[in-house]
């Protein structure tokens, strides 16, 4: 099983990815199974928003219930972006593992496997983690249940449940797995979004490894005693190769920078409020109590998410960097001038800055972590 293929397994048990293989009744019930878990999530959100008094809104009091219900938000996008771009989803997934980003040899294979490791690795102890902080969320939120009259969760459930005991039950288990299926969504997204970014590293990786393996051919075919003809032949194919891998893997990131963009967007503006919220309201908590230890686990994870999101797009942009370096720093200068001529139109291709642009305006790196995090300081310097 590979990496991408990990995070969308999570994906399958949450009920956001049908496996390719099922079809028939399997893949109707999985549908259905789907339709359960939208219902689920909604319906939470829509009786949460009916709660809230919007004429005297007690802030502190609601906003525990504010928070999930911007979780929500911010899920929306995400749940958008599996369900309806499955096709460019299965393509990029499929890209990196065919010609020309699958690794040729020992030295690409060494190249994709130590990526392949790091990823693993994030695949799973940030799963876990996350699951630690919404298992402690969910305690205390157990804890606060009195049967008939009180649930789990706010919401203003349309129809009365504290008559009978059962039907309470029931309605309490809905709104656990409500809040349960929401942290698997959200951590099974902000796992694979910077598992694709940093696969993109991976490549990035191989094809500098290509370029001065490249101009290695380039000086071999210059010093054998090869008919012009042959030769320049030869140098023009090596250079398309590259040329081609090189735009091909711009238009992967493109096309992942345009399927995520809305997601990465609306992630990163619900962020930054939520990072105030729960500093508030650790702020108005008794230290050690199971609340506030809950908070604390969430807002690590929330730190965490934004993090991993802005870190490795971030690098995605250094390797782009780097690619260009290298480019500079091989021996291009000692090639034929037709060689020569290719190379500084690579250069000059390779100039321009490639970044993960969010929103059209927000741009993805430890800068912009660094923004997100002065912003929440400053709503929560508001709200005190």
């Amino acid at each position: 099983m590979t990496v991408l293929s990990q995070c969308l397994y999570v994906f399958t048990c949450v009920g956001l990815w049908r496996p390719l293989e099922w079809d028939g009744l399997k893949a109707r019930l999985y549908d259905l199974y789907t339709i359960f878990v939208l219902f689920s999530n909604y319906s939470f959100f829509i009786f949460g928003l009916m709660d809230v008094d919007y004429k005297n809104i007690d802030f502190l009091g609601s906003i525990d219930l504010i928070s999930l219900l911007l979780q929500f938000i911010e899920n929306t996008p995400k749940i958008s972006c599996l369900l309806g771009n499955r096709c460019s989803v299965l393509r990029i997934i499929n890209n990196f593992n065919c010609d020309p980003f699958d690794a040729k040899n020992n030295d690409e294979k060494i190249i994709q496997q130590k990526y392949d490791k790091f990823n693993r690795q994030l695949n799973l102890w940030f799963p876990i983690f996350g699951f630690i902080s919404i298992t402690w969320y969910t305690i205390s939120h157990i804890l606060l249940m009195e049967s008939p009259t009180l649930l789990p969760y706010r919401g203003r459930i349309p129809y009365n449940y504290s008559n009978y005991h059962k039907i309470y039950l029931l309605t309490a288990m809905e709104q656990i797995y409500s809040v349960l299926s929401l942290a698997s969504i959200n951590a099974a997204f902000n796992t694979l979004f910077p598992t694709i970014m940093f696969q993109i590293c991976a490549k990035l990786n191989i094809l500098k490894y290509r370029f001065k393996m490249m101009i290695k051919q380039l000086e071999n075919t210059e010093d054998n005693e090869l008919s012009e003809k042959i030769c320049n032949r030869t140098q023009k194919q090596l250079i398309a190769n590259w040329v081609e891998s090189h735009v091909k893997l711009l238009n992967l990131f493109n096309c992942v920078n345009t399927l995520f963009t809305s997601a990465i967007f609306i992630h990163y503006i619900v962020n930054s409020i939520l990072l105030c919220t729960i500093a508030y309201i650790l702020s108005h908590s008794p230290f050690g109590d199971i609340a506030f230890v809950s908070n604390v686990f969430f807002f690590v994870v929330k730190c965490s998410q934004q993090f991993l999101q802005c870190a490795s797009a971030h690098q995605v942009t250094i390797e782009f960097e780097n690619l260009r370096k290298v480019i500079f720093d091989t021996k291009w200068y000692t090639t034929k001038k037709a060689v020569q001529k290719s190379m500084i139109i690579i250069m000059s291709q390779s100039i321009i800055p490639v970044e993960f642009v969010s929103g059209y305006f927000v741009t993805l790196s430890l800068d912009s972590f660094k923004k997100i995090i002065k912003l929440s300081y400053t709503i929560y310097n508001v709200l005190e």
